[in-house]
């Protein structure tokens, strides 16, 4: 069993839930939370074999609104957005991660 905090992120208009790599091996699992009032997103890489977390938990800030594998499944694209209190967007922020 994998344990993230927050909620399961479900992106700007594209419910991601999950996202499988191009060979299946390997899933995609984002949340969102908001400990105090500051938006931030939780990405974990599951093995699909053995059920079982590689590698860290990365936490991005801002709350998610993309989740990509690159095409050879060494990357992946995170994208978020910052908004202010009254829900103003801010800026989009790009992260990439590596992927063992």
């Amino acid at each position: 069993t994998v344990t993230l905090s927050g909620a399961l992120a479900s992106g700007v208009g594209d419910p991601l839930q999950v996202v499988l790599s191009s060979d299946g091996t390997r899933a995609l699992v984002a949340t969102n939370s908001n400990p105090g009032g500051s938006r931030t997103s939780h990405v974990a890489v599951i093995d699909t074999v053995t059920g079982t977390q590689i590698g860290d938990t990365v936490t991005v800030n801002g709350a998610l609104s993309g989740l990509r594998w690159s095409t050879d499944g060494t990357r992946v694209f995170v994208t978020t957005y910052i908004t202010t209190a009254s829900g103003a967007d801010l800026s989009i922020r790009a992260t990439v991660l590596e992927v063992l």
